[in-house]
C-alpha cells in the first residue's frame, strides 16, 4: 500500500471489516488552478490532484452545499492506480469561499485494501450531511458482482454516514443494503453525484438517492450475466433524515433498447422528479435516457426514453435546477462528444427537460465524470475530472485531477465559439475538426500539423463509412517517441465488439499495426521497422475483397487475408487522425501531413505515386486534408480597423472571441493570426511611430506579438516578441543596415494580461511594458518599411514562425512616438492623441 499521512479514529457500528474515519485536515489549502483550457469567463480551481496525500488518483466526484454555505467535494481516493477496483477510499475537501480554495483533506472511509465508492451526498432537514456510498471487496470486479461471483460480504453494499457539523467530522456508519436491495440484484450503487432533499409539500425534507442496478438473468433465459438488458435504474428514499431507507421507483430492464445506468436526478418546480441516466450500450442517439416521478421517487411515471438534443459519451452526468433572472433553468453536465471523454459541456433547459440547448464547453480537453451544484446568484458550479492533453504515461488523461469551475449562467446563452477546421480539398466537403492547438510545421508537401495531444477528426458521414467495401487511408507522419503507442488513424469506435478500423505506430514492438473489425471478427496486419526515428514516413492501408495491405514509404510492408462484413456499422463518430476516438488516448507524439481517404483499394503503383508526388488517381478521393491551414467552419473571419484609415484586415485561422482588457479580445491558437495588408497608411518608413497591444499567454515558446513588413537580418522590419525561454519581451527595429534591439526582462508568459508599446522617434527607440519604460536605445534613422513584402502580422512572424498561443487585444499603430505619460494613458484609458491613429484593431468583432 502506498504510504499516506492520515489521522484516524475508529467508529462504533461498523461492519465486520474495519472502516476508518478521518476527522482532521491533512493538507494546505489548494490554490486556484494555473492556466488551463477553461472557457472564457469561467473561474476554476484544482480540488484533488494525482499524487496528493499518497493517492495515485481521484475519480468520481460529488459536491453539495452544506447548511453553513460551505461546499463539500467528495471523491474516490484511488491508492494504487486509476482503475475502478482495489484499494479505494472515500475522501473529501471543503471550500469556505465559494470554491476558490479547498481545505481539510479528510479520509471519510478507509477499509484497507477494499473499496468505498460512488459518493451521493444530501442535506437532512436539520442540516446534517448524509453521505451514501458503496462498499465492495478490493479483489472483486464489476463483472464478478453482475455475474454473482462475489460473496455477500464483498459484493456491492450500500451504507450511509453522517456529519452533524457541515463535513468537519463524520460518524454513525450504517448499512442499508438489506432494506433496499432485492435478492435478485447484483450490481447496486447510488448516483454517482449529489442526491436530493425535496421541498415539495407532499414530501417535505424527503431524501432521494438516484441509483442503478443489474438483475440476475431470468432462469432459463439464456441471457449472459453481462448483457446490458439486465441493467436498470431506481430511486431510494428516506422520510426520517436518512435513518431508514426504502426502495422506491424501479425501472426494470426493458425491451426498448435503452439500458439506464449511472443516474442523476433533480426536483422540478412543481415537485416532479426528473431522472437522467447513462444509456449503457443502448440505442439512444445521445447515450442518455430520462424519465420522471410524480410521487417523490416512489414510482416512475413511464419507462426511460431517449433524452432529446444531447449527445455525449457513455459516462455519468449531472443535472441541477438553477434559477436565474429569467426563471427556472435545468443545467446538465457531461462530456460533449459522442464517443470520447473530453470537452466537459453544459446544456440547459427552460421547459422542464422537454428540450435542451447546448450552452458552453467548460473545458477543452480530456474530461470525465462531473457533478453540479447551484451556487445562487445566477451561477452554477461543476466539479469534474480532467487533465491535460499529453502526459508521458499510458493511463487515461482525464483522471489526473478533479477541478471545480464556477460558471455564470449567462455564459450558457452566449454565441458558441467558432469551430476550427482544416479544409478538405477533395471537393466533398469533409473538413476535419481541429481539436487542440496544433502547430503548423514544415512537411514533405508544404505544411503539416504537429499533433502532440491534438487531433483532427473527419465527420461521420456516408462517404467515409466504408462498410463492406474497399478503401484506402494514407498519410505522412513523423515521430521520435519510441515509448508509447500512437494512433495514426482510428475509425468509428473503441468499444470491443463494434466495427472499427485503426492504424497505430507501436515503437516498442518495432512496427506499425493496423486492425479491421466487423463486430464479430478482426484481422490485423503489421509492418516491421523502427519508424519512430524522427523522419517523415508515408503510410497507406488498403482493404479489398482479396486482402488487407499496409504500405510504408510507398512499398508494401505487410499483408493479410480479407475480412468480410462492415468495418463501420452505424458509427457514432467519424475518423480521427492522431488519437483514438474514445479520447485523447494513444496520441500521436509527432506530426502528420497529407491525409487521404479513398473509397477503393489503391493499387501498389497508385500508392507508390501518392507517396512520391502526392498525386492521387483521378476521381477516387473521398477526402483530402493537406493539413496546411486552419479556418472557421462556415465562413472566414475578419475584424475591422476602426482608425478610419480603411486598412484591410483578415483573420487567418479560427480565432476565438474572449473577454479582453477593453471589451472582447482574440484568442489565437498556434495556427491563427491577424494580418493587416500592406498599405501606405501602415508603412512607418523613417518617421516616428508607436505600436502597442495587450497580450496574454502561458506558453513557453517564442511568440510574435506584432511583426511588420519582413523578416531576415538584412530586411527592413520592426517587431515585438515574447521570449519566455529568456524571461523577456524583445523588440527589434531594422532599417536594413542598422538594427536596434530592446529587452524587457520578466516572466511575462504567466497567463496574465500585459501591455506592450514600442516607440521610435528622431532621438531614440523605447520599449514599454505595463506602462513603464523597460528599455531604450539610440535612433534608427532609415526606413523600416522600404520594399515591404508584408503588412503587419499580429500573433505570428510573416513566414509563420513564432506563432502566438494566447490572447491579443487593442492593437494600435500611431504616427508619433508617445511620451512615457502618453503610453501610460494609452494603457490605462485606451485613448490616443487626436489624429495619430494609423491602425486600430479593437478585436471586439471577429
Amino acid at each position: 500500500m502506498s504510504e499516506r499521512i492520515r489521522r484516524r479514529r475508529h467508529r462504533a457500528a461498523v461492519p465486520a471489516a474495519a472502516v476508518l474515519l478521518c476527522m482532521a485536515a491533512l493538507s494546505a489549502p489548494s490554490s486556484p488552478a494555473a492556466a488551463t483550457p477553461f472557457a472564457d469567463g469561467v473561474t476554476a480551481s484544482t480540488v484533488f490532484e494525482r499524487g496528493e496525500n499518497g493517492y495515485h488518483s481521484f475519480r468520481i466526484p460529488a459536491i453539495i452545499e452544506a447548511a453553513d454555505g460551505s461546499l463539500l467535494a467528495f471523491a474516490e481516493g484511488r491508492v494504487n492506480d486509476a482503475t475502478d477496483n482495489g484499494d479505494i477510499d472515500m475522501v473529501m475537501k471543503r471550500s469556505l469561499d465559494g470554491g476558490m480554495t479547498w481545505i481539510d483533506f479528510n479520509v471519510i472511509a478507509d477499509d484497507g485494501a477494499n473499496k468505498w465508492g460512488n459518493p451521493v451526498p444530501m442535506i437532512a432537514t436539520d442540516g446534517t450531511v448524509v453521505l451514501n456510498m458503496t462498499r465492495t471487496g478490493g479483489t472483486v470486479t464489476g463483472e464478478d458482482v453482475r455475474c454473482g461471483l462475489a460473496s455477500e460480504t464483498d459484493t456491492r453494499r450500500g451504507f450511509t454516514i453522517f456529519s452533524p457539523d457541515d463535513g468537519e467530522t463524520w460518524q454513525g456508519l450504517e448499512e442499508i443494503t438489506a432494506s433496499v436491495r432485492p435478492s435478485n440484484w447484483g450490481h447496486f450503487v447510488g448516483g454517482p453525484g449529489h442526491g436530493l432533499t425535496l421541498t415539495d409539500p407532499a414530501h417535505p425534507g424527503r431524501l432521494v438517492i438516484p441509483g442503478n442496478h443489474s438483475i440476475d438473468p431470468p432462469p432459463g433465459s439464456g441471457i449472459d450475466c453481462l448483457d446490458p438488458r439486465l441493467l436498470g435504474a431506481h430511486m431510494l428514499y428516506s422520510d426520517d433524515d436518512g435513518d431508514t431507507w426504502e426502495l422506491g421507483a424501479v425501472d426494470q430492464p426493458q425491451t426498448t433498447g435503452f439500458h439506464p445506468h449511472e443516474s442523476t436526478a433533480v426536483e422540478l418546480d412543481d415537485g416532479t422528479l426528473y431522472m437522467n441516466s447513462r444509456d449503457q450500450r443502448g440505442d439512444s442517439p445521445g447515450l442518455r435516457v430520462d424519465t420522471t416521478s410524480s410521487d417523490g421517487g416512489e414510482s416512475f411515471d413511464a419507462t426511460f426514453g431517449a433524452m432529446s438534443d444531447v449527445v455525449t459519451s457513455e459516462i455519468g452526468g449531472s443535472v441541477v435546477n438553477a434559477a436565474d433572472g429569467a426563471g427556472s433553468r435545468l443545467v446538465f453536465s457531461a462530456p460533449g462528444h459522442p464517443t470520447a471523454r473530453e470537452n466537459l459541456t453544459l446544456w440547459s433547459s427552460t421547459d422542464d427537460a422537454a428540450t435542451w440547448t447546448e450552452g458552453l464547453k467548460v473545458y477543452d480537453g480530456p474530461s470525465g465524470y462531473s457533478d453540479l451544484v447551484d451556487l445562487g446568484g445566477d451561477t452554477v458550479g461543476v466539479l469534474f475530472e480532467n487533465g491535460e492533453r499529453l502526459y508521458d504515461e499510458t493511463e487515461l488523461f482525464y483522471s489526473h485531477r478533479i477541478s471545480f469551475a464556477v460558471v455564470p449562467l449567462d455564459l450558457l446563452d452566449g454565441t458558441p465559439d467558432p469551430t476550427p477546421v482544416t479544409p478538405d480539398t477533395s471537393g466533398n466537403g469533409h473538413d476535419g475538426l481541429v481539436s487542440g492547438d496544433p502547430r503548423l510545421v514544415d512537411a514533405e508537401f508544404g505544411t503539416g500539423m504537429e499533433l502532440a495531444g491534438d487531433y483532427v477528426e473527419l465527420p461521420a458521414t456516408n462517404d467515409l463509412e466504408f462498410g463492406t467495401g474497399g478503401f484506402t487511408a494514407a498519410t505522412w507522419f513523423r515521430s521520435s517517441d519510441t515509448t508509447f503507442q500512437q494512433a495514426l488513424f482510428w475509425g468509428y469506435s473503441r468499444i470491443d465488439g463494434e466495427p472499427k478500423w485503426w492504424v497505430r505506430l507501436e515503437p516498442e514492438q518495432n512496427r506499425i499495426r493496423a486492425t479491421l473489425e466487423n463486430g464479430s471478427a478482426s484481422q490485423a496486419v503489421s509492418a516491421s521497422g523502427a519508424f519512430a526515428d524522427g523522419q517523415w514516413h508515408h503510410l497507406a492501408l488498403t482493404r479489398s475483397s482479396t486482402g488487407i495491405t499496409i504500405y510504408v514509404d510507398g512499398v508494401a510492408a505487410g499483408s493479410g487475408p480479407a475480412i468480410s462484413g462492415s468495418v463501420s456499422g452505424d458509427p457514432r463518430t467519424g475518423i480521427r487522425v492522431g488519437a483514438r476516438v474514445d479520447g485523447v488516448n494513444n496520441p500521436l507524439r509527432g506530426a502528420a501531413d497529407e491525409v487521404w481517404l479513398f473509397d477503393r483499394a489503391l493499387t501498389a503503383g497508385e500508392v507508390a505515386t501518392l507517396a512520391a508526388s502526392n498525386t492521387p488517381p483521378a476521381g477516387a478521393a473521398v477526402a483530402h486534408l493537406p493539413l496546411d491551414t486552419v479556418e472557421c467552419a462556415g465562413s472566414a473571419q475578419s475584424t475591422p480597423d476602426t482608425s478610419g484609415q480603411g486598412n484591410a484586415v483578415t483573420v487567418a485561422g479560427c480565432a476565438t472571441p474572449v473577454g479582453g482588457v477593453v471589451g472582447d479580445a482574440a484568442e489565437l491558437s498556434f495556427a491563427d493570426h491577424v494580418e493587416v495588408a500592406d498599405a501606405t497608411s501602415i508603412r512607418v518608413a523613417s518617421q516616428p511611430f508607436t505600436a502597442s497591444a495587450w497580450f496574454r499567454s502561458s506558453e513557453t515558446s517564442d511568440q510574435a506579438i506584432l511583426w511588420a513588413h519582413d523578416f531576415g537580418a538584412t530586411m527592413p522590419q520592426w517587431w515585438v516578441r515574447l521570449e519566455p525561454g529568456q524571461n523577456r519581451i524583445r523588440a527589434s527595429l531594422n532599417d536594413g543596415t542598422t538594427a536596434a534591439s530592446l529587452e524587457a526582462p520578466g516572466a511575462y508568459a504567466d497567463g496574465e494580461w500585459h501591455h506592450v508599446a514600442l516607440t521610435r522617434s528622431s532621438s531614440g527607440t523605447a520599449l514599454y511594458v505595463d506602462g513603464a519604460l523597460a528599455d531604450s536605445a539610440g535612433a534608427i534613422t532609415g526606413s523600416l518599411s522600404f520594399g515591404a513584402a508584408y503588412g503587419i502580422h499580429v500573433g505570428q512572424r510573416p513566414d509563420g514562425q513564432s506563432p502566438l498561443s494566447g490572447s491579443v487585444d487593442e492593437v494600435w499603430l500611431l504616427n508619433q512616438a508617445l511620451t512615457a505619460t502618453q503610453v501610460s494613458t494609452l494603457m490605462q484609458q485606451n485613448t490616443v492623441p487626436s489624429g495619430s491613429a494609423r491602425l486600430h484593431l479593437p478585436l471586439d468583432d471577429l
